[in-house]
């Protein structure tokens, strides 16, 4: 026990780590004022190591002021400090902003793009951190040493010397009255708010007219309109539309007369999508549909035309008067196939143009058994398998070869010039809802009696030779460098990134070989590149590169330099240096002869 203890107490205190020194506010006053000095702007919390203090940070420094560490009283944080000991402007993380300082970022802004900023201008050049949305922002609300109640805009109207933007002039009720006047003398009626612009003011229109009336704007009372100031001035009635010349009370039976007249001459019931009433003028079904249903010029509401047919004629609504059988639902099922290569379901929308019936009409009757020689409940689709054989999306897709998979490529090849990948969409010619992104997840799963190749790109690489970035051909470092030493040999400059194709390999280029060298991949060993190859194995040299220096030769340069002028040099001293003639000519990229 003894022996253990002692070997604790004598364990060497080099390896203890340091307490860190104690604080006093007058060196983080002074750290704090050289950090502000430095980047212009007080520190924080989250500004990282403290200049001129190894292994010391602002965070540290700020836990000590707030818990009482390292000497401090506690109870204090950094940002209350310098507000209270160095006049850091209460506003956190901001400085205070003067006048003049906006005034000269504006003009630089405008003087750069030719425009005054707005607080949608983003950053301000010239000084970090700082946005014309902020600056917008303490304009209004008064932070940061402004005054407050204005705005950036009416900052640079009045202060910054902008002109004014072009505002609409006031308007005047006489003004108006006036400009109706001219339009119905012009036009034989009194103008809307659709009536589009107003002749004589350039600029105006009728909707920026009722817009003023109604909200208050430009000099006018609100709360007025122009159909009430017509009302007022010219005795116009306030209607915005011409009254329908209809009886004061219709009835039942009059709206069955023109649902049978209108049945007579169409072969179909009307609905609220009928149109106008023949020989009504002025009146549509959607109207008495609206009528039927709100109970207005007389009728007993809370019904709907459709309804109302229904019971006066027996006739449903979605039905339109037209008898329906297994035979026509047969017919009508066939064209649709012969149409669009695919059965219909309850979801596809209306039969064709001349039939106002829908599949999902035809379906609700077969379920509620309202069609002749159908049991009740029975669905459309059961219906087509079993008189058509029809097949739907959710029955197993029949087995593909990847020989037809190759033949519906080489098709999508030769009609888009591009070969197919797992967004290219339908299988034109292939089966119905088959897709490409449907064919690359049986090839990854080997299902559809596919073999698990992986991928379309995989598939096309092996039987079509197509280069894909998921199977590259392999690269060699011996390769690269009889490509690089062609390439000298054409251009008397090694190649780099940028130096586009190879010749001696269409598909490749100088980018995608230096991505290999760098990534390791394609046979290559990693954490190479294009430039330390070149320099490794052929002793090429970055364009514009500095050759190496020693001691002997920058002495040789100094005594040289002291013979010609009588002084030494300095880091100060002005002129070029000598060049020793065997490092050849400086920035060439080629390797020495």
């Amino acid at each position: 026990m003894v022996a253990r203890r002692e070997r604790k107490s004598t364990k060497p205190t080099t390896q203890q780590e340091q307490p860190p020194p104690n604080l006093i506010n007058s060196p983080v006053l002074k750290r704090a004022k050289t950090h502000r000095k430095r980047y212009g702007r007080w520190p924080n919390c989250h500004s990282g190591a403290v200049t001129g203090a190894a292994g010391e940070t602002w965070s540290r420094i700020n836990t000590a002021l707030s818990k009482g560490r390292r000497g401090l009283p506690g109870g204090e944080n950094l940002h209350g400090l310098l507000r209270k000991r160095a006049g850091k402007p209460r506003h956190r993380y901001k400085s205070v902003l003067s006048r003049n300082h906006i005034i000269a970022w504006a003009r630089e802004h405008r003087s750069r793009t030719g425009l005054w900023p707005t607080a949608e201008s983003g950053r301000v050049r010239g000084a970090p951190g700082e946005t014309w949305r902020a600056i917008d922002s303490a304009l209004h609300r008064g932070h940061r040493g402004l005054h407050g109640g204005s705005s950036l805009a009416h900052f640079l109207d009045q202060v910054a010397g902008r002109t004014p933007r072009r505002t609409k002039p006031r308007l005047t009720i006489a003004q108006i009255v006036r400009w109706a006047d001219e339009h119905r003398k012009r036009t034989g009626d009194w103008p809307t708010r659709e009536s589009g612009p107003v002749r004589g003011a350039p600029g105006e229109t009728w909707m920026a007219v009722q817009s003023a009336l109604i909200g208050g704007w430009r000099g006018l009372a609100r709360g007025n309109s122009l159909p009430k100031l017509l009302n007022r001035y010219r005795g116009r009635p306030i209607t915005q539309c011409r009254r329908l010349k209809l009886p004061r009370r219709l009835s039942v039976p009059g709206i069955l007369e023109w649902a049978d007249a209108h049945h007579r001459r169409h072969g179909r019931w009307p609905s609220q999508r009928s149109g106008p009433i023949d020989g009504v003028p002025g009146l549509s079904w959607s109207a008495i549909d609206t009528m039927l249903r709100s109970g207005a010029h007389g009728l007993p509401g809370g019904g709907s035309l459709a309804g109302l047919l229904r019971k006066e004629r027996g006739e449903s609504a979605l039905s339109r008067g037209i008898a329906v059988s297994v035979d026509q639902i047969l017919r009508w099922a066939d064209a649709h196939h012969r149409r669009t290569g695919c059965w219909p379901s309850s979801a596809t929308t209306r039969l064709n143009k001349d039939v106002l019936l829908t599949w999902q009409t035809i379906s609700r009757r077969l379920a509620a058994g309202r069609v002749a020689g159908v049991p009740t409940g029975t669905r459309l689709t059961d219906l087509l398998r079993h008189r058509r054989s029809a097949r739907y999306r959710h029955r197993p897709m029949r087995v593909i070869a990847v020989s037809q998979v190759l033949a519906w490529a080489d098709d999508h090849h030769h009609r888009t010039g591009n070969w197919p990948t797992k967004r290219s969409g339908p299988v034109v010619g292939g089966p119905n809802r088959l897709t490409w992104w449907r064919v690359n997840l049986a090839l990854a799963e080997g299902s559809l009696g596919l073999p698990e190749t992986g991928s379309i790109a995989k598939l096309l690489v092996k039987h079509r030779r197509v280069r894909s970035t998921v199977a590259l051909p392999p690269l060699s470092e011996n390769q690269i460098l009889r490509w690089a030493d062609a390439f000298h040999k054409r251009t008397a400059r090694w190649p780099t990134i940028s130096s586009g194709g190879i010749p001696e390999s269409p598909s490749e280029t100088w980018a995608t070989v230096n991505s290999a060298l760098r990534r390791g991949v394609r046979g290559l060993p990693g954490g190479d590149s294009l430039f330390r190859l070149l320099t490794r194995r052929r002793g090429a040299r970055r364009r514009g590169g500095k050759d190496a220096l020693t001691v002997r030769q920058i002495l040789t340069w100094a005594e040289a330099h002291h013979r010609r002028t009588g002084r030494w040099p300095s880091i100060s001293t002005a002129g070029a240096l000598g060049r020793p003639p065997e490092h050849g000519r400086r920035g060439g990229n080629e390797s020495p002869q």
